[in-house]
């Protein structure tokens, strides 16, 4: 895995940090970010900043200019996955909206208090 696969430069990333001898926390030490950061590029969640990219080159001793140009994909969801998703948060926001519901058994002797 020498030639970075632009598909896979998250696993990449994982190599070179690997192959450097570097855990995720060290990584993140050193360039001043949290480890789930890290973690969050090795698994193309998210992508290195233009800043922090030289610092990389230099802590992994790789190119990793194509970073430049990666740009993230997101899996498209169907109609039915979005309305599923959407009922689903619906009957959530449904019951945390009703924990906050007094009845009016829970509302008498609250004059008292």
């Amino acid at each position: 895995m020498d030639i970075p696969d632009t598909k896979n430069w998250g696993q990449y990333l994982c190599y070179l940090r690997r192959k450097a001898g570097l855990s995720q926390k060290t990584v993140a030490e050193l360039i001043s970010r949290k480890p789930n950061t890290i973690s969050a590029w090795e698994n193309q969640r998210t992508k290195p900043g233009k800043e922090i990219i030289p610092k990389l080159q230099e802590l992994y001793n790789a190119d990793l200019s194509f970073l430049y140009n990666i740009r993230l994909e997101f899996k498209e969801a169907s109609e039915g996955e979005v309305l599923k998703e959407i009922a689903s948060l619906k009957v959530m926001m449904e019951q945390v909206l009703s924990s906050f519901e007094m009845r009016p058994s829970e509302l008498e002797g609250r004059d008292e208090e």
